[in-house]
């Protein structure tokens, strides 16, 4: 008969294991929770990071759609224009940014920032800054006030007047 009791009763290496399953349970569940919050904010910084590449290798290697957009604005054909790419559109070199194209977006953008933001295609807020040789940044397109700098990405460019610098484009 005592046989026939041991076998229903908890023994104390059972419970012993039981605890300590327990215990590594909550333990690895509350690091687990604690994790998750830099794991959302890095996600979140490299979507940033990839959409403001995407974004400016569109701009700086890519004459636009029409290649010649430049020749529309200040004419009333804005409406023609699909994309904005900064590309010098008659040498086939990477890296090669028009000046004229610049102007032409810098007026593009103070007149409307959220017409040069939809031609542009991006879907958050961004600036362009341009600085040549003599290191002196030239605003391109801004909203106004920056927010929140969530990427940033520079890019060593020419211009086609011969200088030579640097395309900073912020997103946030």
């Amino acid at each position: 008969m005592s046989g026939a009791r041991a076998k229903g009763l908890f023994n104390v290496e059972y419970l012993t294991v039981l605890t300590l399953f327990m215990l590594f349970s909550t333990y690895f569940t509350f690091r687990m929770m604690e994790q998750k919050p830099a794991y959302i904010r890095e996600i979140n910084a490299e979507i940033f990071r990839s959409e403001s590449y995407r974004l400016s290798e569109m701009l700086v290697n890519d004459a636009g759609e029409p290649a010649d957009w430049q020749t529309l604005v200040g004419t009333g054909g804005e409406g023609s224009i699909e994309r904005i790419g900064l590309s010098n559109e008659s040498a086939n070199v990477t890296n090669f940014v028009s000046e004229v194209k610049l102007s032409k977006m810098k007026d593009l953008c103070a007149a409307s920032y959220a017409n040069a933001k939809r031609l542009v295609g991006g879907g958050h807020d961004f600036s362009i800054v341009r600085i040549g040789v003599s290191g002196v940044p030239e605003t391109i397109c801004s909203p106004g006030a920056v927010g929140d700098v969530k990427a940033s990405i520079t890019r060593l460019v020419a211009f086609s007047g011969g200088d030579y610098g640097k395309i900073i484009l912020q997103m946030w």
